[in-house]
């Protein structure tokens, strides 16, 4: 059995496979995933706190499904928030998550802010009132796509850019 190690290619395998099934349309799904840490933040911190998220969107409707879990803050919490911006930039909120972990909910992303995402400038802050910029921050990066029969291979190479 030989594994698929380009990410293009197993993109595309998932394709293949899933044009073999019984026929039914599924929505083309980008997993994102982060782990959050005080070393991510800009400028970095020590914080002992850290947290991990996902995101998943539906490509057609952008409609995304996020999931936080975060601990050891050092101080309360003020604020949770997607942000648009590189690794190492800070940037403006695109989005407001409720206080609290674990918190999960939708997302109604805007074409910009999906274009942003897949470009890798989308970030998770949670901020506290020790850390007003943010304690803990995470990068979300692709982690797979789970894509329908009428995905061209250009499709899935354009979410990996």
């Amino acid at each position: 059995m030989r594994w698929i190690k380009h990410p293009y290619l197993a993109a595309a395998a998932t394709v293949l496979v899933l044009g073999l099934g019984a026929g039914a349309a599924r929505a083309d799904l980008a997993f994102y995933t982060t782990a959050l840490t005080g070393a991510s933040e800009v400028p970095s911190n020590a914080s002992p706190a850290a947290g991990i998220a996902t995101l998943t969107v539906d490509t057609s409707t952008l409609v995304g499904t996020y999931a936080l879990q975060f601990s050891g803050l050092t101080a309360a919490q003020t604020g949770v928030h997607f942000h648009t911006a590189a690794a190492g930039v800070n940037g403006p909120v695109a989005f407001g998550l409720p206080l609290g972990s674990p918190v999960a909910g939708t997302w109604n992303l805007t074409a910009p802010q999906y274009a942003s995402l897949v470009a890798g400038s989308i970030y998770l802050n949670v901020h506290s009132s020790a850390f007003p910029g943010g304690e803990i921050r995470g990068q979300m990066t692709l982690d797979h796509v789970v894509a329908d029969e009428n995905m061209t291979l250009g499709d899935v190479k354009s979410l990996y850019r």
